[in-house]
């Protein structure tokens, strides 16, 4: 069953049609908070109200100061010990002498009952911070915040226990401590942990409430109009906050899955205007058009993913990329507002989307003029510095204007993302055999005359290589004309003929006028038409052989399209020949279904046809290409070519100017005149 064949027009419809299921389908689950504001300005949004309850986050600053005094007070860790205090106690009573007298026995009841109260409180070391006002006491497995002023230290106790004898015995009191000896069984029962302390205080340090208190539904949020000040700009940042975390799920709704698929339809329209403006082959080249779709459906799936993972994570999505990718196949004209387009999507995904734009759109412009200048060598990291410079530059600024904090993680996502450009650029190669594409830098390459195969055909078929070399210049300046692409064209001309090289003397440019007569005098014409003929499939194999792109091997197969070699044919036909062996004649190439390819068959007749004139007149050279050029058009050699009889007029007039810059009029030196010796 044969699959239905379709227009042009249907193909690319489809196409975009399959590019817009893509992005709705990969558009993020996750609906962002998109009100944009910042301090000191006025919120230009409707009146906002708490649709849920959420909590008030404190700002970095904020937090930074609970840490810093937290840090700063240590709250000490002590443990009780029951049994220091028994034992004191018991010391103390069975110091006292059974021969003591009544007053000792009566002042050493009032000790031991108040000092059974200070060890229940708790007696605390010397070692206790002097400005400490609260501690934690563990008794009895459990640790309880404590008051120092509700503790005794040594001196406290015994100055309680001094006043307690005092109101007893009044002046005996300090005879009666020192038969006690009352100091002496004051030993704290309070010890300090400093291991426990430090834990706490850690803990202490590392965990503070994030949150400042909370709006409940219904509660004003900011008013329109209102200004923008640092506690609404708080609020809305903890609205957004819990937006994003706990209400951005998308359970959306039919409007806005209407607003999504308007959005998507209005990028690819953007798109597709570019192509059509800009570069309209780009459009009608399955290739180029594939290229470009693919490698914007590529970062628009990346931008999904990271955007789903985290806000600032897509800081890393290396949309600069796109620049030197489309600078490598595309003409410069085209390369920027396709930019452009493909950093749209920046504003409506991404929370943080306006920053992100500007961002890449300040990094891609300055690479598109840096680059071709940075390109070779070390000088290719230059770029990595001068993306993220003007990446940190512009994120700082946005931070200048109040609506934004600065997070030194984004910083170094902004450094990973200019150094993707450099290390991801090397897939252009990669792309370029998946699309079939040649890049303007192997253009360069394969241009330059010092490489292997146009070295050997220069050595082997010097002629060819003159003539090779004219064509590419003719060529390329007429292809400059129409908005053709001048590189490819040059490239496609330097290499038309290599297949000469496999039987040089055949051809006339090759030939000295002695090869001439020998090489086809013995030759019937059928024979010598083959011969000629088969340079077209000899280049083929060569350049298939030499890794040449298949678009280059287009050009070989197209220089002759479907014509015939005439003189033979003609030749062949006058001894007697059936003119309906033309098959014999006729090139094994196609038709040229491109501008380049059509003005290099143009190009490489008028040259070679060139050189027949005996004199180079503008009337001679012009009657000369004008009839070249009908003869091709008359024999439907241009029938499939992208190229209109304008462009075909203006390459006519290009040709002329150049052959006639090629053979103008030299003059004619003055011979001297010898003088007489007699003169």
């Amino acid at each position: 069953m044969k699959l239905p064949k379709f227009s042009k027009e249907v193909i690319i419809a489809l196409e975009l049609v399959a590019v817009a299921a893509l992005m709705y389908i990969l558009y993020p689950s996750k609906v962002f908070f998109q009100y944009n504001y910042q301090i000191g300005s006025p919120w230009t949004y409707e009146t906002l109200v708490a649709p849920f309850d959420f909590p008030i986050l404190k700002t970095n600053e904020q937090l930074l100061d609970e840490r810093e005094q937290r840090a700063s007070q240590i709250i000490e860790y002590y443990n009780y010990n029951d049994a220091t205090g028994t034992a004191q106690i018991n010391a103390f009573q069975a110091s006292v002498p059974p021969s003591a007298n009544d007053t000792l026995r009566i002042a050493a009841s009032i000790v031991a009952m108040r000092m059974s109260d200070i060890y229940e409180k708790g007696l605390i070391p010397v070692t206790t911070k002097e400005n400490s006002e609260v501690i934690f006491v563990k008794k009895e497995k459990r640790a309880k915040e404590t008051p120092v002023v509700e503790l005794y230290n040594v001196e406290g106790a015994y100055y309680d226990i001094y006043n307690e004898i005092a109101k007893k015995f009044n002046s005996a009191t300090d005879s009666i401590c020192d038969a006690l000896k009352v100091k002496s069984y004051l030993v704290p029962n309070l010890t300090f942990d400093e291991k426990t302390t430090n834990a706490i205080h850690r803990e202490a340090v590392e965990y503070i409430s994030p949150t400042l208190g909370t709006i409940y539904t219904g509660q004003l949020i900011v008013s329109n109009g209102e200004i923008v000040t640092a506690d609404v700009y708080q609020l809305l940042e903890s609205f957004k906050a819990e937006y994003n975390n706990s209400y951005g799920i998308s359970d959306i709704n039919s409007s806005y899955k209407v607003g999504i698929i308007i959005l998507i339809i209005t990028i690819l329209g953007l798109l597709l205007l570019n192509m059509l403006f800009t570069d309209e082959d780009i459009l009608t080249d399955n290739k180029k058009r594939r290229f470009i779709l693919c490698l914007f459906v590529l970062f628009y799936i990346a931008l999904s993913i990271f955007t789903n993972l985290g806000s600032s994570i897509s800081f890393m999505v290396p949309f600069p990329l796109i620049v030197l990718y489309t600078q490598a196949f595309f003409k410069k004209s085209f390369v920027f507002p396709n930019y452009c387009v493909f950093l749209l999507p920046l504003l409506f995904i991404p929370e943080n989307g306006i920053k992100l734009f500007a961002i890449n759109f300040a990094a891609g412009s300055v690479l598109l003029l840096a680059y071709p200048q940075l390109n070779r060598g070390w000088k290719q990291f230059l770029n990595v510095i001068i993306l993220f410079a003007v990446s940190a530059f512009v994120y700082y600024s946005f931070t200048l204007r109040g609506s934004h904090e600065i997070f030194r993680y984004d910083f170094i996502y902004l450094a990973i993302n200019a150094l993707l450009v450099i290390i991801c650029y090397p897939i252009v190669f990669l792309l370029e055999k998946l699309f079939s594409l040649v890049s303007n830098f192997r253009l360069w390459e394969l241009s330059d005359t010092n490489n292997q195969l146009l070295q050997e055909l220069s050595l082997k078929a010097p002629g060819t290589f003159q003539h090779s070399m004219q064509v590419a210049s003719i060529a390329e300046d007429a292809c400059r004309k129409i908005n053709a692409n001048g590189a490819l064209v040059k490239v496609g001309a330097l290499y038309h003929d290599i297949g000469k090289m496999m039987n040089p003397t055949c051809f006339v440019e090759n030939q000295t006028s002695q090869d001439g007569e020998s090489y086809h005098k013995d030759r019937s014409p059928k024979e010598s038409a083959a011969d000629i003929i088969h340079h077209v499939t000899d280049g083929c194999d060569i350049a298939r052989k030499g890794h040449l792109p298949e678009i280059i091997v287009d050009f070989i197969l197209t220089h002759h399209g479907t014509d015939k070699v005439t003189y033979f044919y003609n030749q062949y036909v006058n001894q007697g020949g059936d003119p309906a062996d033309v098959d014999d004649f006729t090139y094994p190439g196609k038709k040229p279904d491109t501008k380049e390819e059509a003005v290099l068959m143009l190009a490489d007749s008028v040259e070679a046809a060139s050189r027949t004139l005996k004199e180079h007149k503008e009337e001679n050279i012009r009657h000369l290409v004008n009839s070249i050029i009908q003869k091709k058009i008359d024999d439907g050699q241009l029938s499939v070519a992208d190229i209109s009889l304008k462009e075909i007029d203006a390459v006519r007039e290009c040709f002329i100017s150049h052959l006639l810059q090629i053979y103008h009029g030299r003059i004619e030196y003055p011979k001297l005149k010898r003088r007489s010796k007699n003169a």
